[in-house]
């Protein structure tokens, strides 16, 4: 079974020098490198562990930038209204995920089949396709390493990630204040914190913009004051 890495505190500066290096990653790989930045694993193998594990460790690092509520806001899908929902990081968290398994077996027609779990790898395998269901069986193939699939292996296979991966698999309910329709939703943790952090990054760099120039300090002089040090410089330089 896979075992969560520690996951480090991140400074201001550190956060900023990762935002930087994801903008020239593949949307599948950012999450892998938001951990690297938080752990002693290298991109590589950050990329290398099952989604559910990546996720349980996004969950961590969500939690310790932005805390441990979330907020999110999706359209209607009946209506096209807007949506909002607001939920705590542990309603949604599985405490074994950090504990998921990399791999296991199936028996189908009498053999025992190994497959293991997909990985932010394997997303980025997968990320031209345009067919949902070419895609799914890429993955599969992916996770069995041959392209032997029949239905019922698929079947069995699909049922058992689904099983032991199941962080992976966040749904989210939803109910629209105009028409009253209620859905789920699927969460994904990653993307959903690469706009947190891309948002924080922007942000971030227009206040030391309008501090630099204001006095002249560097930025790392600016990164390393605390939020609410920073926050009151601003203040002053709004009066």
């Amino acid at each position: 079974m896979s075992q969560i890495s520690q996951i480090r505190r991140l400074s201001a500066k550190n956060l900023l020098d990762a935002w930087e290096t994801c903008l020239d990653e593949p949307a599948p790989l950012r999450g892998a490198r938001l951990l690297a930045a938080t752990c002693d694993d290298t991109v590589a193998e950050t990329a290398r562990w099952p989604i559910a594990r990546r996720d349980a460790g996004l969950f961590d690092l969500r939690e310790q930038l932005f805390g441990s509520v979330v907020d999110a806001v999706v359209l209607c899908s009946k209506c096209g209204e807007r949506a909002e929902v607001q939920f705590a990081i542990d309603q949604i968290r599985e405490p074994s995920a950090s504990r998921c398994k990399d791999s296991g077996v199936v028996q189908v027609d009498g053999r025992r089949v190994r497959y293991r779990a997909p990985t932010s790898e394997d997303l980025m395998a997968i990320a031209g396709f345009d067919d949902v269901n070419a895609a799914r069986m890429r993955l599969l193939e992916r996770c069995l390493g041959s392209a032997e699939l029949s239905d019922e292996l698929a079947r069995r296979v699909i049922e058992h990630i689904s099983r032991d991966q199941a962080q992976a698999d966040v749904q989210v309910n939803f109910d629209c204040p105009s028409c009253g329709n209620e859905w789920e939703t699927p969460f994904d943790i990653a993307s959903f914190l690469w706009r947190e952090v891309d948002d924080w990054a922007r942000r971030m760099l227009r206040e030391i913009h309008l501090i630099a120039s204001t006095y002249g300090w560097s930025e790392i002089d600016i990164l390393s004051m605390s939020a609410r040090r920073r926050q009151a410089y601003l203040e002053m330089v709004g009066e």
